[in-house]
């Protein structure tokens, strides 16, 4: 029993032995599995690699091949690595590296080589073909500056090929090609995909070598700032993968005879295509475009014939102010927002007398139907088949309206819906002008802050609905009694017609400004029932000689009474030095015209070949009475005239009783300055109306 003890003691202690001595094999990194650095090294260069998690990444110039180059990897001293670095040669490749603890953990670690550009800080001029080359042999893909190829010296070596900078990818300035570059294409810029702007030419000095005919890079798809092409010789423009310009794009060339943006979505600047008088092409289609912030300008090319924005919806102004005569579409059916001008004309061809045409060949704007702002001016004009412009019914809001040689435009110009609402501190405008056929303009009733002018054409009359508005200027040939819906005028009035015509505007309460009426001889009416104030000048031009003409003033109390008044007329009349009166009339017969009047202040009364003239309410004339060539007047009727400064009086052949000024010369409301009389019957001076010689002494 004692001996199977001793057994069984003897056998406890050769296990704890064993234990402690396995316990000292063990090495203290026996959980560890990590690789801590890594490098590469080919053709005397050497790259570290970035570790990152489970990630080792080596980034190398993009020329660099590390296809048989050497590696040394470190990792947990007591870990095994699979695949062994030392049996790899094309470090070049994708690859997993696991590496097991020596308890036996695995943790796997991804290989990647990143193939880096190769970058040039500052610009780069390359002047001649040999620094083409030499450049292209640094491999330099991302110039962080400018990329200036060629000179515009007069004796600058020619660059006829820049096929070698094909390796570039990015320029973050601007590409600039001078005119020594004389080459057709821009072949070698092609792989370039991001620019901050490409420069061709100038405004001011379009390039000079004209040999260029394509400026395509297809495919760069972003720029940070403007592509600008002033080339006469430039037929061909291809951006197939340009999406976005933060700048402008801007095309000048009299060649132009394709242009291709399919991708294009936004313009940061403007986008203007100029022909130089010229071009070759017929339509310009911009299938993508959404927004140019800036002008949208298409001018001055001879063969257009269409322009197509079927995605447009805004842009800071259009301008397609020359348009061919022989223009025939502009499309833009979703364009709804115009934060600027919106100008819409065609040349005008002035020939002979007799020889004058606009364009002949568009005749609807349907296809801009979902136009509702115009925050400038709309303009349209020059287009003699131009039928309808019924696009213009969903406007909500528009700065001005200007239509001019619309000459077989005769359907009705509806914007009853808009709102005139001009930017900054400009005034708002309706300008209708040779627009022979149109009958009706339908507005909203309240023009208060648009200033209309509508000058009829032909022996025609445009109908409005408007009763208030800031001005009014309304002009027409015809031979008609015109009868105006008009109530209120916050600002001028004039009005012209032709012989035998008249006005009646019995709605009309007050004018503002002046009111200048311009009719023709044998007016049949004159008829203001409801008018009280007009505020500045009342200037009749032409003669009141119709003996049955119909009138009506009948309200009316004052006149260019306003604090500064406005004046169709200011000064003096070259033929009798009149003074242009506050109320200023010519007539051949009599008339009471002025039945209620009491105030006429500015300049005063000038009346012409009235045979009698009466005011009998009149108190206040603020400045003088004046009065020419009215053979047949003996006296003015004003009995209750309380107020006069002077009288200018010449060839009232009759005039020969001059008492009823008896009271202002008295208390020297008329000085001796503001007394002239000639060619009277009688003519007495100052001094003798002082004496109280009045009259010729019998």
């Amino acid at each position: 029993m004692m001996k199977l003890k001793q057994i069984f003691i003897a056998f406890l202690s050769v296990i704890a032995l064993y234990s402690c001595s396995e316990k000292e094999d063990i090495p203290a990194d026996a959980d560890d599995n990590f690789i801590t650095k890594v490098t590469v090294s080919v053709a005397g260069e050497t790259y570290s690699a970035v570790i990152a998690s489970d990630t080792i990444t080596v980034t190398v110039p993009y020329t660099v091949s590390l296809n048989g180059a050497s590696a040394t990897v470190e990792f947990t001293p007591s870990a095994k690595i699979m695949p062994d670095p030392a049996t790899i040669s094309d470090w070049d490749t994708e690859r997993t590296f696991r590496i097991t603890s020596f308890n036996g953990q695995a943790h796997d670690y991804t290989y990647l080589v990143i193939k880096d550009e190769i970058r040039s800080k500052g610009n780069v001029e390359l002047k001649t073909p040999a620094e083409i080359v030499s450049f292209a042999a640094t491999g330099t893909s991302i110039i962080k500056g400018d990329l200036v190829i060629g000179s515009d010296s007069d004796d600058a070596e020619k660059i006829k090929d820049i096929s070698a900078l094909g390796m570039l990818k990015e320029i973050e300035g601007n590409i600039i090609i001078r005119n020594s570059y004389t080459g057709g294409t821009l072949t070698g810029l092609d792989n370039i995909t991001k620019i901050g702007g490409l420069s061709i030419g100038s405004e001011e000095n379009s390039a000079a070598n004209e040999t260029l005919e394509m400026v395509s890079m297809t495919k760069l798809n972003e720029v940070t700032g403007n592509i600008h092409v002033y080339n006469n010789g430039v037929k061909f423009v291809q951006f197939d993968l340009l999406k976005a310009i933060e700048g402008d794009f801007v095309i000048s060339s009299s060649t132009l005879a394709t242009l291709q943006i399919p991708e294009l979505i936004n313009v940061g600047g403007a986008l203007n295509i100029f022909g130089m008088g010229k071009g070759a092409i017929s339509t310009l289609v911009f299938p993508k475009v959404q927004t140019v912030k800036n002008s949208l300008s298409i001018n001055e090319i001879s063969t257009l014939k269409s322009i197509s924005f079927p995605e447009l919806i805004e842009t800071g102004s259009i301008n397609f102010s020359s348009l061919p005569i022989e223009f025939e579409k502009l499309s833009m059916p979703k364009l709804s927002v115009v934060n600027g001008d919106c100008l819409i004309i065609s040349n005008y061809i002035q020939g002979d007398l007799f020889s004058t045409t606009g364009n002949v060949s568009l005749t609807n704007l349907d296809e801009m139907s979902n136009l509702a702002t115009v925050t400038g001016i709309l303009s349209i004009c020059n287009f003699n088949e131009l039928s309808s412009l019924s696009n213009l019914k969903n406007l909500k809001r528009i700065g001005s309206l200007k239509l001019e040689k619309l000459i077989n435009c005769s359907s009705p110009i509806d914007i009853s819906d808009a709102v005139f609402s001009a930017k900054d501190s400009e005034e708002s405008i309706i300008r209708i002008s040779e627009c022979n056929k149109l009958q009706k303009l339908i507005t909203k009733d309240d023009l208060l802050n648009v200033s209309v002018d509508i000058h009829a054409y032909a022996n025609s009359y445009v109908d409005f609905n408007f009763k208030k508005v800031k001005k009014l200027s309304y002009r027409t040939p015809d031979k008609k009694v015109f009868t105006l819906p008009i109530e209120e005028v916050h600002g001028d009035f004039y009005f012209g017609a032709g012989m035998k015509s008249g006005i009646i505007a019995n709605n009309l309460k007050f004018v503002d400004g002046y009111m200048h009426l311009k009719i023709g001889m044998m007016v049949s009416n004159l008829e203001f029932s409801k008018l009280e104030k007009i505020g500045g000048q009342f200037f009749m031009e032409g003669t009141l000689n119709t003996p049955k003409m119909v009138h009506n003033f009948s309200n009316l109390k004052s006149i260019c009474c306003n604090s500064n008044p406005s004046y169709a007329k200011e000064g003096k009349w070259s033929t009798n030095n009149l003074p242009y009166g506050g109320l200023d009339i010519r007539s051949t017969t009599t008339y009471e015209l002025f039945p209620v009047l009491e105030k006429v202040g500015g300049a005063g009364i000038t009346i012409h070949g009235f045979s009698a003239f009466s005011c009998p309410e009149l108190v206040t004339i603020a400045g003088s009475l004046s009065a020419d060539a009215a053979s047949k007047l003996t006296s003015f009727d004003m009995p209750k005239l309380k107020s006069l400064s002077g009288v200018n009086l010449v060839r009232l052949t009759a005039f020969s009783d001059f008492s009823m000024f008896e009271a202002f010369i008295k208390d020297n409301q008329i000085t001796e300055p503001n007394w002239i009389v000639s060619d009277c019957k009688y003519n007495p001076t100052y001094q003798d109306m002082k004496d109280g010689k009045y009259k010729p002494a019998e």
